[in-house]
């Protein structure tokens, strides 16, 4: 798949009527209970000691109207908040600075590094304002659904899942980097807010060698997307957050 292409499926959008359509096949498949042995490597490959309790993460998602559906697995997004806690800017970076929450249907936690940001800034994304230079996009923070695509598009040999609205649509409200200096202003969130920005075809993927450049989606590295392919099953809730703009566990 070639960077062109890639770029169109993790960052197409339709802003005031344009449109770049994208069909993706998902495919719902069985997931596997981890043993004890899979469960205490996942702690293990996340790093680092959970701050939060599974009953801390679980009020805070009900408090979002997410809260944890009995036998079903729910991800929290930490947008701006790395493993060990740091809070930072977001920015355009090639970097697993985030933290990905899985609760899980046994009530354990997992907690993996993750990019909910661009790693890009080139390739096929829209031009919003009008100014003659794309601008690249990422998805808000909201409610979501992630639902497993075919084994045929996997990316880099993993897992992938399609990131949807509550609804099932590939329509998700998003941010602009109109002005290119990889951080996204309140003017900017405000200026998307009054156009309608939002971006389509979003994924979870592993990132990194081997894999095409990555524009909007949920990026983990090889260890993290297969911990999240086991814990998370054929498909989860996902709460995005901002550490940035409220508490987190």
């Amino acid at each position: 798949m070639g960077t062109s292409t890639w770029h169109t499926l993790c960052d197409n959008v339709r802003v005031l009527g344009r449109s770049l359509p994208w069909i993706a096949a998902l495919a719902a498949l069985s997931a596997c209970a981890p043993t004890p042995e899979e469960a205490e490597t996942a702690s293990e490959t996340s790093g680092q000691a959970v701050s939060g309790s599974y009953d801390d993460y679980a009020a805070f998602a009900a408090r979002h109207g997410s809260a944890p559906r009995a036998g079903q697995p729910l991800v929290i997004g930490i947008r701006g908040r790395d493993l060990a806690g740091n809070v930072h800017e977001t920015r355009v970076t090639e970097t697993l600075d985030d933290t990905l929450v899985v609760l899980t249907p046994d009530e354990r936690v997992v907690r993996l590094a993750v990019s909910t940001h661009p790693w890009e800034t080139t390739g096929n994304v829209p031009d919003v304002d009008g100014d003659g230079h794309g601008d690249v996009g990422m998805i808000r923070p909201g409610k979501y659904l992630a639902v497993q695509r075919e084994a045929s598009r996997d990316i880099g040999g993993a897992r992938t899942y399609h990131v949807l609205t509550e609804g099932g649509a590939d329509r998700l409200p998003g941010y602009r980097n109109t002005d290119h200096d990889d951080a996204y202003s309140a003017e900017e969130r405000e200026a998307s807010d009054s156009r309608g920005d939002y971006l389509t075809a979003v994924l979870f993927h592993r990132g990194g060698e081997g894999t095409p450049p990555a524009v909007g989606c949920q990026v983990l590295d090889a260890d993290g997307i297969r911990i999240l392919a086991r814990e998370g099953g054929a498909r989860f809730d996902y709460l995005l957050v901002d550490a940035n703009e409220e508490e987190i566990p």
